[in-house]
């Protein structure tokens, strides 16, 4: 009988740790280069984690502009630097360029 109980317990510790192990998937931290378009226009983080954009398109600004106003860069855009925001919530949210409408990206946070 207690070699049952110690069976049931270690199968019991491997389904906590695959569960850990599946949140664990999501980076803490994901990067976008901006540059005519958002490279690569979908990015995954964990919740909690941030995404950093740069800024790489010569004299053209762009912005990064949910599309629900949860965040944003500057509204005069930028053309060099980096512009970072960190997603406490899970879920998916997409932005877009305010000056280049087919400019578009989405974060799924998990």
């Amino acid at each position: 009988m207690a070699a049952g109980v110690t069976l049931l317990a270690g199968g019991a510790g491997l389904g906590l740790a695959g569960r850990a192990a599946v949140a664990a998937d999501a980076p803490s931290t994901a990067n976008v280069t901006v540059k005519a378009v958002y490279l690569p226009p979908v990015v995954e983080v964990a919740r909690g984690g941030k995404v950093i954009w740069t800024f790489d398109d010569g004299n053209t600004p762009h912005t990064v502009t949910a599309d629900d106003n949860s965040f944003g860069s500057p509204a005069n855009g930028q053309k060099s630097g980096t512009y970072e925001h960190v997603f406490d919530q899970s879920g998916s949210v997409s932005y877009h360029c305010d000056f280049h409408l087919g400019m578009i990206g989405t974060v799924n946070v998990r």
